[in-house]
């Protein structure tokens, strides 16, 4: 709990606001005593570490607020509430904060109320969905809450925390710092508008995967939509009234969009759109007879914004779908599927000469490194029959051949040489007298699939024998 509410605090510096002015005497102090309510947590003493924090919280209020440390503060506040277990009182001190709060403190506010249920939910919901839902006053202890008061409670604060998103928009955050949980998005800086939509957005997920069972089954026509390109998807009219969390999640995109449609920010745009057809995807069409359909909305997305640099991601997605289907590829019963690794290869290495400089094209090199890395792996039982042929087994990718090294070796020397490391073991073979030596070619397609092939070793006499196999002639591979 103490790591994650560091990195909440770290996460939180980064915030750019119009409303600047510095309570205590310098940035300097402030962030001294930030780090002094660490230090009081880390020696667990969270006593004087609430008061310390206090003092930033209130003097974040004044009549010059601070926009920043108030964010933070109140993530602290609720971090301690739930570790607790008691956000009652906390929340109720929200509550009343509410009452006099303007945009954005409002909205902040909205968005950690609607936090605080969503985590005692999930902490509690053993016992929380055992329990009757009846016609309840939400307002009362919500240790006597069921499901369903949970679910309204938690949909009523994100849909408030996401109202005047145009004045949200307007407080952003610096390029180095992100609460958007995405390691590999580092093309844009998201508005605080963004942060709260993508908070909402996380939960409604969460918790309507969790309860598909409760909601109307929707129609083919819908879900199409749903999954559609940008300008089909915009046009759609969701029903504000409907308890569908999957649907509220695609009605918090389908604002995100249009925000970032309206203000020409393309970067978020794409980023925003790129994480809904996932998600419509994951969510209504998970089968994968719509992969291609898939790839073909991703495609429409990449071309319509192909000058951006955001769009490396998408080539990236393209390139992971691909893989994952590669990777169920078997020679004798899915052989339609050989070729599919090698395409998802094509869509990373566009994303790298097109958009070499975004964060993408790192992870993408890695990709391209992990696809075409050469293995193998060689099984043979440890005891033959002499004189007798021997078969091993050998599964290889992206070799052409391999090179093979039979060597005599002492029984006892063999015991002893276990308590050397793997690379001494080898060099200590390499010395050693060698019985035969030979290189076996191997059927290479350029599918970037694993093979297998029968190796026959040849006759050898009795004693013991050590089989080095290398994909280089120097055995240093």
């Amino acid at each position: 709990m103490k790591s994650r509410l560091i990195l909440l605090f770290m996460l939180l510096m980064g915030l750019h606001c119009t409303l600047r002015a510095q309570n205590f005497e310098s940035k300097f102090e402030i962030n001294h005593h930030w780090l002094l309510v660490d230090s009081l947590l880390k020696n667990g003493l969270d006593k004087s570490a609430n008061l310390e924090m206090n003092r930033i919280y209130q003097s974040s209020k004044t009549t010059q607020p601070d926009l920043t440390n108030f964010i933070r503060a109140l993530f602290y506040k609720a971090n301690q509430a739930l570790k607790l277990d008691s956000p009652v009182g906390f929340l109720g001190e929200l509550q009343q904060e509410l009452r006099g709060s303007k945009t954005p403190h409002q909205q902040i506010i909205n968005s950690i109320i609607a936090g605080v249920h969503y985590q005692y939910y999930q902490k509690n919901r053993w016992k929380i969905d055992q329990r009757t839902s009846i016609k309840s006053d939400t307002t009362t202890n919500i240790q006597n809450w069921s499901k369903d008061d949970f679910y309204k409670k938690i949909s009523t604060h994100f849909r408030a925390s996401l109202q005047r998103a145009d004045s949200l928009n307007q407080y952003y955050f610096t390029d180095e710092v992100f609460l958007i949980e995405d390691s590999l998005n580092r093309e844009y800086s998201p508005s605080l508008y963004d942060i709260l939509a993508f908070r909402a957005i996380k939960c409604y997920v969460e918790l309507g995967a969790e309860s598909l069972n409760i909601y109307k089954s929707l129609s083919a026509d819908e879900k199409e939509k749903f999954f559609a390109p940008t300008n089909i998807f915009l046009a759609y009219k969701f029903n504000q009234q409907d308890e569908d969390l999957r649907l509220s999640a695609l009605q918090v995109f389908q604002s995100l969009i249009n925000l970032h449609s309206k203000n020409q920010n393309t970067a978020a745009l794409v980023y925003a759109d790129l994480q809904r057809i996932k998600y419509a995807r994951a969510a209504f069409y998970p089968a994968e007879k719509f992969d291609q359909q898939y790839i073909e909305t991703l495609l429409n997305l990449a071309n319509k914004y192909e000058a951006n640099q955001s769009v490396s991601r998408i080539y990236y997605e393209i390139a992971q779908t691909y893989i994952n289907r590669g990777n169920k590829y078997d020679h004798y019963l899915r052989s339609e599927y050989q070729w599919e690794i090698k395409k998802g290869l094509e869509y990373v290495q566009i994303a790298v000469q097109k958009y070499p400089n975004t964060s993408v094209a790192k992870a993408c090199m890695e990709l391209i490194e992990s696809i075409k890395k050469p293995q193998f792996e060689l099984t043979i039982k440890s005891v033959e029959l002499p004189d007798q042929p021997i078969l091993s087994s050998l599964n290889y990718t992206n070799l052409d051949r391999i090179y093979l090294k039979l060597i005599p070796v002492a029984y006892l020397k063999n015991e002893n040489n276990n308590r050397n490391s793997e690379e001494q073991k080898i060099k200590n073979l390499l010395n050693l007298p060698v019985f035969d030596e030979w290189k076996v070619e191997l059927p290479n397609e350029g599918d970037f699939q694993s093979h297998n092939v029968q190796i026959r070793i040849h006759d050898v006499p009795k004693g013991y024998y050590a089989l080095l196999v290398s994909s280089g002639i120097s055995f240093d591979s």
